[in-house]
């Protein structure tokens, strides 16, 4: 993170999803400008504040959409009609990157031709925005504009970050903050501190148990924090109503999100689609801030924390239907783009059991945490006056509300890569090989994506999901390909136009490492984004999988010299046990003590089906004695797994 060279920035200039957006942009603020300036000077400076920061500088979106002064969405398209329109469309064909329109005879015709196109398609998506947010009020709602966000947009600047309309620069505007008070004189409290971060950064940073360091005070954070006027219960009413509820397979990557009025409800379906595992479903906190436990730095002696990290970005249950497909040909992919899709990253807790959150005053632990069954302190000083009018008790007995999962959902644009396995390969969503080939090959995605657009890596990421199987497959898996960016920039897009070139760069990622790993390294997969991954990924995995998606070719059965290195470590395992062992071109030989039985061993591809091992590998075709064959990921990963598979066919 801090050696070596630093990397150079770059842009994409030729990225039309980046144009529109900050074509939109620059007419939003024009147009508030010249209005603000049309206003008197003391006008001015009482608007400015009553909006003190960035994020309420246009003010609120009902407002915009259905006010009545002079900073309204009737008031925008009459500006754009107006006689100064011409200049401003001049002017942002003046600032519009050539690379936009290759064609140099035509250049200027085209800019002009796009600025007009994308000012008008600019009217009617806010057109259609105003609607939802007019349905929205009528319902009793506030400013949200689709009824599954739980987050609410109150600004017209947060509407529109969410919409993806603005241009976002990968700088997040879904931020969480840690409140950390202090009492001052007359039993007043102030707000001392408030470090931000990135919503899905929060979720590991801030996550109840975890120790903070902030202006060299040490804090465990211990709560959910709630703005607003100073209560002793501020997380009260705050669980009413719909929920999101959180539902998930534990034995493989399925996800689905729903919203109930009654979380604690059973599932209308339990089964899994994929792996037919059940379906586990836990509620969805999504939250507003966190607070230091008990509200107070800890003592010099007290540095227990207890750590969880957030999941990567999960890709939720998706409508077939709403994907257009192609196909390459001669592979097992296929592959579809959508604007827009929700994403959800979450805080599980410790083993998937979540964490417990009073309900009454927001203090958190993780669910198994003896200390959420006991009355607790509040995550926040209470001013005098608070205890005055309420009498609260010293420490809250609130009821605690356990397995929540903390989340956040997030759009953006992604590229769905669906591979389709057949009985030739293993595909069982439990086995360790599979993941990990399907997570070193969206790792590969994502890298090669980025090198082949030559843009920051950090601009694209990726996952990988199971699905049920279409086609007639044994089974399908997903990868996709996302935009970092708030809202996306349409890089993504750009992959799925270019796949087919793309893949040999990806391809090239898997087979040459510069410093000649043995599975991945920093000179090839691995950096610090995907730190969490670097254990399992694999450069011979992901590529056996890519190559048997792009051009149906299944994996090798190893060489001679290949198994017997592989099969080395094992030999001596049996040698510890007192097993008598041979080498024989067949394999490695091995009887067990006091025993006349000699069983032939040899290793296969993990990505292989078994079937499909017996009938190619050399040693099945030999006759007599037992002879067994072992997925070469289980011999190289889990020796002891290995020596019992063997342990098996020895009849005591």
């Amino acid at each position: 993170m801090i050696s070596g060279q630093a990397r150079e920035p770059r842009i994409k200039s030729d990225n039309l999803r980046l144009a529109r957006r900050h074509i939109y942009s620059y007419l939003l603020q024009t147009f508030f400008h010249e209005q603000m300036d049309l206003l008197p000077e003391a006008q001015q400076n009482t608007l400015a504040a009553s909006r003190p920061d960035l994020m309420s500088a246009f003010g609120l979106a009902t407002a915009f959409f259905h006010g009545d002064d002079q900073f309204t969405f009737a008031a925008f398209q009459q500006w754009m009609k107006g006689p100064n329109s011409k200049k401003v469309h001049d002017r942002i064909v003046s600032w519009l990157p050539n690379e936009l329109f290759p064609d140099a005879s035509k250049r200027e015709v085209e800019k002009a031709t796009y600025v007009i196109a994308v000012s008008a398609e600019m009217i009617e998506e806010l057109t259609a925005i105003g609607k939802k947010v007019e349905a929205n009020e009528s319902a009793g709602g506030e400013e949200a504009t689709e009824p599954e966000e739980t987050a609410e947009p109150l600004t017209l600047l947060d509407l529109l970050f969410d919409k993806g309309l603005l241009p976002s620069y990968a700088f997040p505007t879904d931020l969480c903050s840690f409140v950390i008070q202090e009492r001052a004189d007359f039993g007043k409290i102030i707000e001392r501190e408030r470090p931000q971060l990135g919503k899905t950064q929060a979720l590991s940073e801030y996550a109840p148990g975890r120790i903070l360091v902030v202006n060299k005070q040490t804090y465990r954070v211990g709560g959910i924090f709630f703005d607003g006027l100073a209560t002793a219960s501020p997380a009260e009413g705050f669980f009413d109503g719909v929920r999101d509820r959180y539902i998930g397979c534990p034995r493989c990557s399925f996800v689905r999100l729903e919203e109930t009025a009654d979380v604690a409800s059973p599932l209308a379906e339990k089964e899994c689609p994929v792996c037919h595992g059940e379906l586990q479903a836990n509620e969805l906190l999504d939250p507003p801030a966190f607070s230091p436990e008990a509200g107070r730095r800890l003592r010099d002696e007290d540095r227990d924390q207890d750590i969880t990290y957030a999941s990567s970005a999960q890709l939720p249950e998706l409508v077939d239907r709403d994907f257009q497909w192609d196909s390459l040909t001669g592979s097992q992919i296929s592959f579809a783009y959508r604007e827009g899709v929700k994403l959800i990253v979450t805080n599980k807790g410790k083993n998937g059991t979540g964490f417990g959150v009073c309900e009454t005053c927001g203090a958190a632990w993780l669910s198994d945490d003896p200390e959420s069954e006991k009355e607790h302190p509040r995550p926040f000083l209470l001013p005098d006056y608070v205890r005055k009018r309420e009498q609260p008790p010293k420490h809250c007995n609130g009821h605690v509300r356990k397995g929540l999962y903390l989340g956040h959902q997030f759009r953006t644009d992604i590229l769905l890569l669906r591979l389709e396995f057949d009985a030739t390969m293993d595909f069982n969503p439990e086995l360790p090989w599979v993941n990990d080939a399907l997570a070193t090959c969206s790792e590969a995605v994502a890298l090669g994506s980025s090198l082949g657009l030559s843009i920051d890596p950090g601009e694209l990421s990726s996952g990988y999901r199971f699905v049920p199987a279409a086609h007639g497959g044994i089974g399908t898996a997903e990868i996709y390909l996302f935009d970092t960016a708030s809202g996306g920039a349409g890089y993504a897009y750009e992959v799925g136009r270019n796949l087919q070139a793309m893949l040999p760069r990806i391809e090239e990622l898997l087979t040459v490492c510069p410093a000649h790993c043995e599975r991945s390294c920093t000179k090839c997969l691995r950096h610090y984004g995907n730190r969490f991954l670097h254990p399992r990924l694999d450069r011979r995995l992901g590529l056996q999988l890519l190559r048997y998606a792009r051009l149906s070719e299944l994996p090798a059965i190893p060489s001679e010299s290949e198994q017997k290195n592989t099969l080395e470590p094992l030999a001596r395992f049996f040698q510890l046990e007192g097993w008598t062992l041979a080498w024989a071109d067949e394999g490695l030989l091995a009887s067990p003590v006091g025993g006349s039985k000699t069983i032939a061993i040899g290793t296969y591809p993990a990505l292989l089906s078994k079937a499909e091992a017996e009938k190619r590998h050399p040693l099945m075709h030999g006759s007599g004695g037992t002879r067994i064959l072992l997925p070469d990921y289980l011999v190289e990963r889990d020796l002891p797994s290995a020596y019992q598979g063997v342990v098996k066919h020895v009849k005591v």
